[in-house]
């Protein structure tokens, strides 16, 4: 074989490896919506647990907690399904938290949740970046691969 053609022999599997890839990266986002409403009461308790993602709180006004999370994927639609969200509603508080029951998949969760002023919030992320804004009442935010801003 000449120099050329080993060259040209070279190009056309890396190409035929990388096209799949490539190709992978270039299809569009899968999503998933979820939107929610918790009667916590002024003073209440949210607690939020996740693992890839945003999260973003702000101050509402009233007793509520409106939760608004997206599940997103460069993969397959079915990576979706293997993120689960677990929401445990009970008087005065709600607990959510990210659970992720397949192996490798590529799919995150962003929050955008608002909370009364005066909530007690306590919130944590793998790897993602925590924003907190106008928040009066006692709150514990932590990131452990992302940053954590608080403003007024």
């Amino acid at each position: 074989m000449t120099m050329r053609v080993q060259k040209l022999v070279v190009a056309a599997a890396v190409l035929l490896v990388a096209l799949p890839a490539f190709a992978q990266d270039r299809r569009g986002e899968e999503t998933e919506r979820i939107s929610r409403q918790f009667k916590i009461g002024a003073n209440g308790r949210l607690t939020l647990s996740n693992i890839s993602g945003e999260i973003v709180l702000t101050a509402g006004s009233g007793d509520e907690v409106t939760l608004e999370a997206v599940k997103r994927t460069r993969g397959s639609r079915s990576e979706l399904a293997s993120v689960v969200i677990d929401i445990d509603e009970r008087p005065g508080r709600v607990d959510i938290r990210t659970r992720h029951t397949g192996r490798n998949d590529r799919a995150s969760v962003d929050y955008t949740v608002s909370v009364p002023r005066n909530a007690t919030v306590d919130v944590s992320s793998i790897s993602g970046n925590v924003h907190a804004t106008r928040l009066e009442g006692p709150l514990r935010a932590q990131s452990i691969s992302g940053t954590v801003v608080l403003s007024e």
